[in-house]
């Protein structure tokens, strides 16, 4: 165990985790702790697993919450000091600590997370998943994407929230009740279409369509409205408090949800930066006459181990891989 690893709190990570507040550092983190041991894995399980029951428990609304998880940190904290002086012990207790997490988290996640008992919160942790609501519509979410929807939608509309990050969005038609994307900037309403809603940590919001049409109109000044085409792309910046728009000309925008990436005498700089996208990696390109090289070539659904194969065939390239990223070196075309 490194210094880092010494010194963070794994239950704490575990909780963000299944929360949906964990970064890239953090995520990254806990996957090694998980994999170090077996105890380490049952205890991460035994997290998981009480969060797939929690929509199914029913929480006693006289128990102090707050003070339930104080003590329950304080145990846990005890059982973490004892692993020093005595593997065995801690190995022990850590079990008895994963039952006292399972009964904690049922309630605990309940109260935050389930904001009342009509809605439910999707978050894309390792990778995307897909979500299929009742009326026949589905929503893909990227990695680190996380959305609230209804359990069941009201009689006037279908409404969800991206809370943040990448969905695409495939809308059975219902011309009686239209479909609603709220972000925190915007609200994007649709009949029954296809359609990418992407909001960006740096402050902007991307709207991409795929097929029907769509309205999009600025949450503050619902008189504002934008109406998009297949094809079309809008951008929203928190900066400027405008709207940019333009023709979607990057064919690989959905390369996350399908593996699919066409590359036609593209630049270097610009295949890393969609398989980066694509297989959520950190590529570096070290040469900056590399970037300018171009290269064509198709990827279907390959691993991203099969992908790097080929570019270091096809570019004559090298590849190193450090701790948080792979850097790519040659003398370039």
């Amino acid at each position: 165990m490194n210094k880092e690893q010494k010194n963070t709190d794994f239950n704490d990570l575990i909780a963000k985790f299944i929360s949906g507040n964990i970064n890239f550092e953090e995520n990254q983190l806990l996957n090694e702790w998980r994999s170090q041991n077996s105890e380490n894995e049952t205890v991460f399980q035994s997290f998981s697993k009480t969060w797939d029951c929690t929509e199914k428990t029913n929480i006693i609304q006289d128990i102090n919450l707050d003070q339930e998880w104080i003590n329950l940190t304080s145990r846990i904290n005890g059982f973490n000091e004892s692993h020093e002086n005595n593997k065995f012990r801690f190995i022990k207790l850590y079990r008895i600590a994963a039952v006292f997490l399972v009964l904690a988290l049922s309630i605990i996640v309940v109260r935050h997370y389930f904001f009342n008992n009509n809605e439910r919160l999707l978050f894309a942790a390792e990778k995307p998943v897909e979500l299929s609501l009742p009326d026949g519509s589905t929503i893909s979410l990227n990695v680190f994407a996380e959305i609230k929807y209804p359990e069941k939608f009201s009689k006037e509309t279908r409404t969800v929230s991206l809370q943040k990050g990448e969905a695409f969005f495939n809308i059975a038609r219902d011309e009686e009740k239209p479909f609603i994307v709220e972000t925190e900037k915007l609200t994007v309403k649709v009949l029954g279409t296809s359609f990418c809603v992407d909001v960006r940590e740096t402050g902007e919001t991307s709207v991409i369509v795929s097929t029907g049409k769509v309205e999009v109109t600025r949450r503050d000044h619902p008189d504002d409205k934008q109406i998009l085409n297949p094809g079309d792309k809008l951008i929203y910046s928190n900066n400027s408090d405008s709207f940019s728009s333009s023709v979607n000309d990057d064919s690989n925008f959905l390369g996350w949800k399908t593996k699919k990436l066409i590359f036609k005498n593209e630049l270097f700089s610009k295949v890393i930066s969609d398989i980066n996208h694509t297989y959520h990696k950190n590529i570096i390109i070290e040469n900056e006459t590399l970037k300018n090289c171009r290269l064509t070539a198709s990827f279907d659904d390959q691993s991203f181990e099969a992908v790097l194969r080929i570019l270091e065939s096809a570019m004559n390239i090298n590849i190193k891989y450090t701790e948080n990223s792979i850097v790519i070196s040659g003398e370039g075309c």
